[in-house]
């Protein structure tokens, strides 16, 4: 069990610094202000320029904290996000991160590039799975994915489109090699041999191996052709622009996730918090939309639900709960954001997370 935090995510930040090999945590992470971080940097400073409009005398003994998400019932609005290679970090992995979430009554997006298959994670866990699907240039192989999603009862397909099958050479140009020698000792035999769970026996047994793989040129016929091959709800993540949001729409997109790969893809993107509202505006209400990048607090959640999201998706902060502890780590780091977002709403009084509108956020002035 461990230890119980009441403070922030920013003291699970500090903790797993503190076990992880420096490099390993720079590499998967980043610190906030490194050049090679611009992206991340922006989300996260980007709260800082969106401010709250707190109404006083009108709250209620109870705050409504409990929202949907594509129809499931989620206790509140905020999900673990998919995030692969979890083994690397913590030797449940995935299975501990789907059980925290489970336990916490919310989401867990497993990612393609999940340690353990997503039939390993579906047998420890009942609760809510979203599947995350990286596009293969091998089609056949994309369409068994999303076939054995469905088969296993995940209740939505995630494709990300902005992460176009490369590495920025200045940041990521570590050889896989590299990586594998940084990852903590305790945790090289716990983790499979095959880093992919979902890829076993397909050949694709490295990152660069997965790299090659992923199709490095996505357009619009990739949605059509999901589409066409499943009946589940399909979310675009990596929206950054209304006119792209607007096309996912168009596609057949039942929701889009605002996101720019927690930092990782593109360095100096603009933030998601500020992309969110003309995001929210051209969907006009025909999906949902999702928001990711730079969470550390609960006023973070509700400044995104003020803006017109329906729920926000955690990455580094369910790595961190991890690598402190486990699936208690991560289930510890899901209470601390409600906990938080609970006390915001009573400084502001919400009574009811899915009533907040724009008329609780205080944008700057350009």
């Amino acid at each position: 069990m461990v230890e119980k935090l009441t403070t922030s995510l920013a003291e699970y930040e500090r903790r797993a610094r503190g076990l992880l090999p420096s490099d390993l945590f720079e590499r998967w992470f980043g610190s906030k202000g490194d050049p090679l971080w611009l992206s991340n940097t922006n989300n996260l400073d980007a709260y800082d320029r969106v401010f709250l409009r707190p109404r006083v005398l009108a709250a209620e003994p109870a705050v409504g904290l409990s929202t949907t998400v594509l129809g499931k019932r989620v206790n509140s609005p905020v999900y673990l996000a998919p995030a692969g290679a979890q083994g690397r970090f913590h030797p449940e992995a995935e299975l501990a991160s789907a059980r925290a979430a489970r336990s916490a009554g919310t989401i867990f997006a497993l990612s393609s590039a999940s340690t353990y298959s997503m039939e390993e994670v579906r047998a420890v866990s009942d609760g809510t799975l979203f599947f995350q699907l990286y596009v293969l240039k091998d089609r056949g192989l994309t369409a068994d994915l999303v076939k054995r999603a469905e088969d296993a009862g995940y209740a939505a397909i995630i494709v990300t489109v902005d992460e176009p099958a490369t590495w920025s050479n200045e940041r990521d140009g570590a050889s896989n090699a590299l990586r594998e020698s940084r990852q903590p000792k305790e945790l090289k035999s716990h983790t499979p041999t095959t880093p992919f769970g979902n890829l076993r026996g397909t050949g694709i047994s490295s990152e660069e191996g997965l790299l090659e793989a992923m199709e490095a040129r996505l357009n619009w016929a990739v949605i059509d052709w999901l589409r066409e091959r499943t009946d589940l709800p399909l979310i675009v993540k990596g929206i950054q622009v209304p006119e792209d949001a607007r096309l996912a729409v168009e596609h057949g997109a039942q929701a889009v996730v605002v996101s720019n790969h927690g930092g990782h893809s593109m360095n100096g993107a603009y933030p998601t918090i500020l992309s969110l509202p003309e995001i929210v505006d051209a969907v006009n209400g025909e999906a949902e939309v999702h928001l990711d990048g730079g969470i550390r607090r609960g006023t973070d959640v509700l400044k995104a639900l003020g803006l017109g999201a329906r729920a926000v998706a955690i990455g580094r902060g369910m790595y961190w709960g991890l690598v402190v502890g486990g699936e208690d780590g991560v289930k510890e780091v899901l209470d601390v954001l409600k906990e938080e977002l609970y006390l915001a709403c009573l400084f502001c009084s919400v009574t009811d997370i899915r009533a907040v509108n724009r008329a609780l956020i205080r944008l700057p002035r350009c």
